[in-house]
């Protein structure tokens, strides 16, 4: 469960100027549900999300997965348990230009070992978006649609019991 406590987060552009980008938020999201967070641009929702995922730590206020307070977690431990436990679909693809397809995919499985399986999982992926031939491609040899698509595979890589997804078919054809 995600559960979140007057999360705010302030932006302080110079002593006078302030952006509040996230006010008071309260909201549980119980586990198998599926939440939707829509708003204006800028207003917030990347902002938000990035904090859920433990990417940007809060101004105020506690995000809580499962009942752990992440912002009351160390650096080292943060990550491992954003690694298991969390899967992202970013806004922009964010892949490696110099990593292949099959490469940017198990990036989040390095840090948990990669193995045989792991690799069995990242082929399963590619076919369930419609690219296992392009396993060998680079991101600048993919169209905008196809790298969100590995960003999509590799969000589910490790998994993850949660997956924030931030505008996760703004590159995708409806089909898709």
């Amino acid at each position: 469960m995600i559960e979140l406590k007057d999360l705010t987060k302030i932006y302080r552009q110079s002593s006078e100027l302030s952006v509040k980008a996230v006010d008071r938020v309260n909201l549980k999201i119980k586990s198998g549900d599926f939440a939707v967070i829509t708003g204006r641009s800028g207003s917030g929702k990347t902002t938000l999300l990035s904090m859920i995922g433990g990417l940007t730590k809060p101004t105020y206020g506690k995000v809580l997965i499962e009942g752990i307070d992440l912002w009351n977690l160390d650096d080292k431990t943060l990550s491992a348990f954003r690694n298991r436990k969390i899967g992202f679909v970013f806004q922009f693809p964010s892949l490696i230009p110099t990593l292949s397809v099959l490469e940017n995919l198990i990036v989040p499985a390095v840090f948990s070992g990669v193995n045989l399986k792991t690799y069995r999982r990242a082929f399963t992926l590619l076919k369930l978006v419609g690219l296992a031939e392009k396993y060998h491609a680079y991101p600048h040899q993919l169209s905008a649609g196809q790298q969100r698509r590995v960003t999509i595979a590799r969000a589910l890589i490790n998994k993850p019991e949660i997956v924030l997804a931030d505008e996760p078919t703004s590159d995708l054809d409806e089909d898709t």
